[in-house]
């Protein structure tokens, strides 16, 4: 289940309001500024309203009916190309949203790949006082009718661990990084890696559908 829609149902079993630090703890939420991200997207959709209460905003359900939206099924369509291509978690979305953060955090992008053409090579190069960072970045499989997303999305994961080890060997001074929208399949697949991120020291970036990037 997304954020938003946790945050959704829990306000609405609170109706004496939540502050964005409990409803962090309470649902388990990775930080305070994903949580004060979805609480606003909450606003905007007229389902929250956000009032002082014990010098503290709280975020206040107004009653209105919340409908949850589904996950992500490929058997009920398969999605076109072109469709694909504007979803968030599209690679070469999931890339442009990575470059931008990086530039905000004073990186210089030396190279980034063309997602549309599928160009090989290390996917983002980007530069810091000195220090170089290699990114490996994937997206979330097309829904297609022939090839279950969850499934493919296991071989992208497997695929992008490859780039890692390939990185490692060839350069052990670079700071290396892993990619990914931010879905549950992936989240579930990471943990099963643990041992090895650290110990081939790289970081994974999660891309969320409004933009916020997580490191780990």
């Amino acid at each position: 289940m997304k954020t938003k829609d946790k945050i959704a149902l829990y306000l609405q079993d609170h109706p004496e309001g939540v502050n964005d630090s409990d409803l962090t703890n309470a649902l388990g939420i990775a930080n305070h500024a994903h949580t004060n991200s979805k609480c606003h997207q909450l606003v905007s959709e007229g389902y929250v309203a956000r009032r002082e209460k014990n010098g503290t905003l709280h975020n206040f359900w107004l009653g209105v009916p919340y409908q949850l939206m589904p996950e992500i099924n490929v058997t009920d369509r398969e999605m076109s190309v072109e469709e694909y291509r504007k979803q968030w978690y599209w690679e070469g979305n999931v890339q442009s949203t990575l470059v931008n953060y990086l530039k905000s955090k004073g990186y210089h992008v030396a190279q980034e790949a063309n997602t549309q053409t599928h160009q090989r090579g290390i996917d983002i190069i980007a530069m810091k006082n000195e220090q170089a960072l290699w990114i490996t970045v994937k997206g979330y499989p097309r829904p297609k009718i022939t090839t279950n997303p969850r499934l493919q999305a296991v071989h992208w994961f497997s695929s992008a661990l490859y780039d890692i080890i390939k990185y490692r060997e060839k350069d052990n001074s670079v700071q290396l990084a892993f990619a990914l929208p931010d879905f549950d399949r992936y989240r579930n697949i990471s943990k099963d890696v643990s041992w090895f991120k650290k110990a081939s020291n790289f970081v994974f970036y999660w891309i969320k559908d409004d933009g916020v990037i997580e490191e780990e």
